[in-house]
């Protein structure tokens, strides 16, 4: 590997490219420096053909890997650049490939190779005497030096769809916004069942500290700070043979240990299934008409409008959908989430519509680590359209104070109870409703 370094705070925001005289070249470079992974999945293949620079073709398609959940294609794509295209690349796109590549590598299981990278890049600046804030590459190669003898998560299932019950139920100590529900499914551990909130918002499993010290579950990391709505707690990384979902296993979960008394004010909440499941397993329908959850043997084909569901580096869950005005909207798609609202920045951006239409609330809401008690607007009803399908959300929120998400807002679980039936499908990426 050349000499390369990162920003840990990467996730999609690659530095801007420079123009190119070529018009293929020019409008992927644009899709690019917007940061517009959908605009980008849906003309790149009709413009990769006509591209003359082969550096602007790699980046394409490293950007729409990583977004879309090939995370082995954009590790192969990233060796690629940082082994023949670093001038081309650029001081800051090198960084954030460098870290990329580590963190892929990390969600695939591949601790070690995950360690070494962050561990060889920083290294080889300190032998330079490059002077740089290194914790970013101490806490990649610490965390993931530690897993680096222990085996990859991977799922075994049998070759048939596979079902389980589901129900929702109320967890929140002090309900003071109306909404208090979560959606949960029965998992085993050790042979015993217990309740697990099946939670799209969750990047990872998560635990609890007493549901740790319970069931038996090894701490291999001390201090993992785990990022909340607004603010962040620091927990624990565990270990978990086996986690039995219906005739599914779960093998080789690394679980996030909440700290003793992070969720105490919020919930009582003892589990979570996160996104390294739900990416793992294909495909889920959530059938509320039958209250259950399925894992189909045969995945649903990627229908005709295309991908419109992408995840981040930290497991973020972004759904593109349409108002009924024709607007495009990205939004955090959350099971985990009591609530449908916009964002601050969506407010910025439509203030004087909003205010027309909208009264004013106030309302708590809370996460991992984070009850927050704050004013917003009420919207009476929106309709969105995601995919073919049209849906109506009524009183969505809007945010005004400055909550620091760039999309435009969060739908939760209420989306996912006032329709029959949810496919959240994490190989061709998309979500469907029915």
């Amino acid at each position: 590997m050349k000499k390369s370094i990162i920003s840990f705070f990467l996730i999609c925001a690659f530095s801007s490219m420079g123009c190119f005289a070529q018009s293929a070249d020019m409008k992927i470079t644009q899709y690019i420096n917007d940061s517009d992974w959908f605009g980008l999945d849906a003309e790149y293949p009709l413009l990769k053909d006509n591209v003359q620079t082969k550096w602007i073709s790699l980046m394409a398609e490293t950007m729409l890997a990583m977004s879309f959940n090939r995370h082995e294609e954009a590790i192969s794509l990233i060796d690629e650049i940082l082994n023949n295209y670093q001038n081309e690349a650029g001081f800051a796109n090198v960084m954030n490939f460098v870290i990329s590549h580590s963190v892929l590598n990390g969600m695939n299981g591949h601790y070690a190779a995950a360690a070494d990278m962050a561990k060889s890049f920083m290294d080889q600046l300190k032998a330079a005497d490059y002077p740089m804030d290194y914790s970013t590459f101490e806490s990649l190669y610490q965390s993931y030096d530690i897993l680096r003898d222990y085996p990859t998560q991977h799922i075994i299932r049998p070759d048939e769809d596979v079902s389980v019950p589901m129900h929702y139920k109320s967890v929140l100590k002090t309900d003071t916004t109306g909404v208090s529900e979560l959606l949960f499914i029965p998992v085993m551990i050790k042979g015993k069942e217990y309740d697990f909130i099946f939670d799209t918002g969750a990047g990872t499993t998560f635990v609890s500290g007493k549901f740790a010290d319970e069931v038996g579950i090894p701490v291999v990391e001390d201090s993992v700070y785990v990022r909340g709505t607004m603010y962040g707690a620091y927990s624990k990384k565990g270990f978990i043979d086996t986690l039995k979902i219906g005739d599914i296993s779960f093998c080789n979960v690394v679980t996030v240990i909440g700290a003793e008394n992070a969720l105490d004010s919020l919930a009582d909440i003892d589990a979570i299934i996160g996104m390294d499941f739900i990416k793992l397993i294909g495909e889920v329908q959530i059938d509320n008409e039958n209250q259950q959850i399925v894992f189909p043997k045969d995945l649903t084909p990627l229908p005709e409008t295309g991908r419109n569901y992408m995840t981040s580096l930290v497991n973020e869950s972004i759904i593109s959908l349409k108002t009924s005005d024709g607007r495009n909207l990205l939004m955090t798609f959350d099971t985990g989430s009591n609530s449908n609202d916009f964002s601050n920045n969506y407010y910025l951006k439509h203030r004087e519509e909003v205010e027309a239409i909208a009264v004013r609330d106030t309302v708590t809401q809370g996460s991992y680590g984070d009850l927050t008690q704050y004013e917003v607007l009420k919207m009476p009803a929106v309709t969105f359209y995601l995919g073919d399908k049209d849906f109506t959300v009524s009183h969505i929120s809007v945010n005004l104070f400055q909550d620091g998400i760039q999309n435009d807002g969060t739908l939760g679980l209420p989306l996912f109870k006032a329709v029959n039936k949810t496919i959240i499908n994490t190989k061709d990426m998309f979500v469907e409703i029915q």
